[in-house]
């Protein structure tokens, strides 16, 4: 074999490894964007959802467990908790998602927080309208607070989802 036909080889087998590492550790695809304000967010794209554990967390291929920033859902022992985790398994489970951080990377229990997004559509954000979950502020990772209690309170007002069963969202 040629000395070029020998690097070509090597170079294939090289980039055959790279890939793999990159696909087994959750690397995916960092887009920023620019706020209004002029602050620069890191969106990183690619991460797999392999189960969702409940309303309001889930986790990505790999292992890696990421909890929503801002929302809070029935506990799944709950009422309300089975629909809230059957809607999030719905909506996510088996679909790529691109994940945003805030402040904090991680919370007490070592899951990460994270702003989540499914094509253009605000996981988070969309959860609380329609019903499964409340907003939640939980400093400092307040980056979208307002957005998600404007959104709750027409969610419950329209008696969207579990608003429409008494006690169970007013119990968080």
């Amino acid at each position: 074999m040629s000395r070029r036909g020998s690097y070509l080889k090597l170079a294939s087998a090289l980039l055959v490894v790279v890939l793999a590492v990159a696909m087994l550790t959750g690397c995916g695809t960092v887009e920023k964007t620019v706020q209004e304000d002029g602050a620069t967010t890191q969106v990183v794209g690619g991460h797999l959802v392999a189960r969702v554990i409940d309303g309001d967390t889930f986790e990505v291929d790999g292992g890696e467990r990421v909890r929503f920033i801002g929302i809070n859902c029935p506990e799944s022992d709950k009422p309300g908790g089975t629909e809230a985790t059957d809607y999030t398994r719905d909506l996510l489970e088996g679909k790529t998602v691109k994940m945003e951080a805030d402040v904090s990377d991680r919370d007490q229990y070592g899951r990460l927080l994270r702003y989540v997004w499914l094509d253009d559509t605000f996981i988070n954000e969309r959860i609380v309208a329609e019903g499964y979950a409340v907003a939640v502020q939980y400093p400092p990772d307040t980056k979208y607070a307002t957005q998600l209690e404007q959104v709750e309170r027409t969610a419950e007002s329209k008696e969207a989802g579990l608003w429409a069963q008494p006690g169970v969202m007013e119990s968080l």
